[in-house]
């Protein structure tokens, strides 16, 4: 009993789908130029059949690194996923075959897809101002409540440390851990 072989018509060519991927993935420069190729004509014409080929060559493995750089969370890594999709399909003009292999691209989107997101998710809401709200309305808060403007050498050697542990810029591969200098 023989399989029907799916063939994908790819940057004017047509391609066996499994050769297709096989090939993407030993690194063959001429399947690479014709999926970039596909990806600008996608991107142009709002297709999706060069996203198709990057997920069934790469989507498991590429999911899998954004959903440990997204810290294991499902959800994140479901929307870093998706951004990094549109990256792909958006950037994919400025890939040079040149300077990388399509793969190694690949995976530099989805860190920078997943440091975009991270950024996105640690910025903090505005902070309320508990005194106003825990006095009453006709009331003024007093002054003796409001931080000062002026940290001890104590409490700032004690947030540079806070600081430095919750920091971690190593995860994302750009230094290592620990390698934060100064605050601001």
């Amino acid at each position: 009993m023989s399989a029907t072989r799916r063939t994908v018509p790819l940057g004017g060519r047509s391609f066996d789908e499994e050769r297709l991927v096989r090939d993407l993935r030993a690194k063959d420069p001429t399947t690479t130029r014709h999926l970039i190729g596909q990806l600008i004509e996608d991107r142009e014409t709002r297709g999706s059949v060069g996203l198709e080929i990057v997920v069934k060559a790469f989507g498991r493995e590429v999911h899998a690194f954004i959903w440990r750089l997204a810290g294991r969370d499902d959800d994140g890594a479901q929307e870093v996923f998706a951004e990094w999709l549109q990256r792909v399909l958006s950037r994919a003009p400025s890939f040079d075959a040149s300077r990388s292999s399509f793969r190694t691209w690949l995976y530099q989107q989805a860190k920078y897809s997943a440091a975009d997101w991270r950024r996105r998710e640690s910025r903090l809401p505005e902070p309320l101002d508990l005194a106003n709200a825990t006095a009453g309305a006709d009331q003024p808060a007093s002054t003796t409540d409001q931080p000062s403007d002026v940290l001890t050498g104590r409490e700032e050697g004690a947030l540079r440390r806070a600081f430095r542990r919750h920091c971690d810029p190593g995860c994302l591969g750009r230094s290592p851990q620990g390698a934060v200098k100064s605050l601001p």
